[in-house]
């Protein structure tokens, strides 16, 4: 028994080796990579301190969300005619990676604000939706939601 958790560890150490070296052979756009590193100071400096915090005392980071918004994070893949990065799905994807690093719930919010909300009303509203419901939640000073209910 003991050798099949050796030949377990072989193999996955291995598979970890293939995944690394297949991963490094692929970099990110210059504007991504710039975005992954502001994500990331932002994640380390300003959302790792509090996460445990913030999660613990069920708290909402509402500071921390407002400065997101200031860095373009809150709208990130909405046009810029709506106050939105007007960036792509990997940007939006390497912001949440690295936003997640540093706190999950945060992290979460974003996506859910990101995708759930303001990208759907960019893609998918009307001129007049957009002008009520999308103005003012790229920056970060509103933030959306999403409601899911079952019979």
């Amino acid at each position: 028994m003991a050798a099949l958790g050796v030949l377990r560890r072989v193999q996955l150490g291995s598979y970890q080796q293939l995944c690394q070296r297949a991963f490094s052979m692929v970099s990110l756009p210059e504007t991504h990579s710039m975005l992954q590193k502001t994500c990331r100071d932002f994640a380390e400096g300003e959302l790792a301190p509090i996460a445990s915090k913030l999660d613990k005392e069920h708290l909402f980071p509402a500071e921390q969300i407002k400065k997101l918004g200031e860095l373009g994070l809150m709208g990130i893949n909405v046009s810029e005619d709506y106050g939105g990065s007007g960036l792509d799905s990997l940007a939006l994807s390497v912001a949440l990676e690295e936003i997640a690093r540093g706190c999950g719930g945060t992290g979460c919010i974003v996506s859910v604000h990101n995708t759930l909300y303001a990208n759907v009303l960019d893609q998918m509203g009307t001129k007049e939706q957009k002008d009520k419901f999308l103005t003012g939640f790229a920056d970060g000073t509103y933030v959306g939601c999403f409601g899911l209910s079952e019979p």
